[in-house]
């Protein structure tokens, strides 16, 4: 019950939250990969262990972050930094949703995402993939992501369990569908 309650309570604050989405700016880097550590050593805990929480922190995996080709949006409250979201617009992927723990579970993540979603959308992406955290299926699902396959990350020697994600914005033509089929088939074996 006092889970519930201090939920309760989040929601109520998240009301009186004012938050503002914006681009990132180039100065604000170094600050995003502090607020991605916090945020993964704080709310994975309870789904991954020490070695596969390292193993994410990688500093190799999350340079991959801010490569040509993406836009990261940031989400601030009382001029800080409570949130960021990286598209990655050639792979029609989205690379990173972070919310600072004291922020979270207030409506930033689902704000962030919109945000990302209007973008992809003015950029005629019509699927969005991810690869998601086992802590933050639930996030995706409640926001329309369908979940495909349990997949690792490959990037790093340890087995770290995510789910491949994806959620349709505009309809395929029949050759895309087709397409899309095919690699379903290949990747999914379905």
């Amino acid at each position: 019950m006092k889970n519930h309650d201090n939920n309760n309570s989040k929601k109520a604050a998240a009301n009186q939250l004012i938050v503002k989405i914006r681009p990132m700016k180039n100065n604000e880097i170094n600050d995003l990969f502090q607020l991605q550590e916090f945020s993964i050593r704080t709310l994975t805990s309870q789904d991954y262990n020490h070695e596969q929480i390292e193993a994410i922190l990688n500093k190799n995996s999350r340079s991959s972050l801010f490569v040509q080709g993406t836009i990261t949006f940031v989400a601030e409250c009382n001029n800080q930094t409570v949130g960021f979201t990286t598209l990655n617009k050639i792979y029609h992927r989205i690379d990173a949703v972070f919310v600072h723990p004291h922020y979270a579970y207030q409506g930033i993540g689902k704000k962030l995402m919109l945000t990302l979603e209007q973008e992809a959308l003015s950029s005629k992406i019509k699927q969005l993939t991810v690869l998601a955290s086992l802590t933050s299926v639930g996030f995706y699902k409640s926001l329309g992501y369908q979940y495909q396959n349990k997949v690792e990350l490959s990037a790093v020697k340890i087995k770290v369990p995510c789910a491949f994600m994806t959620k349709q914005l505009l309809p395929f033509n029949t050759f895309e569908q087709l397409c899309a089929t095919v690699i379903s088939l290949f990747v999914f074996g379905n």
